[in-house]
């Protein structure tokens, strides 16, 4: 996610919209969460979705119960 301007606002955006998207599902996503989530994109410079899938689930998801609605 190297990407800057519009195009990275709008990839933030996104992502904030997915925590957020769980958070409306039932799960405990809390800013902290969708934080760390960001960070993770960030660092890894995420561009796949299944690498993405995964600093998601790792980020996002605290408990075995909160899977499936993952």
């Amino acid at each position: 996610m190297a990407e800057s301007g519009a195009a990275g606002a709008e990839a933030l955006g996104s992502l904030v919209a997915f925590g957020r998207e769980l958070r409306a599902r039932g799960l405990p996503v809390g800013t902290g969460r969708i934080l760390t989530f960001l960070r993770a994109v960030v660092a890894l410079g995420l561009t796949d979705r299944r690498s993405l899938y995964w600093a998601g689930r790792v980020s996002m998801i605290g408990r075995k119960e909160d899977l499936a609605a993952y």
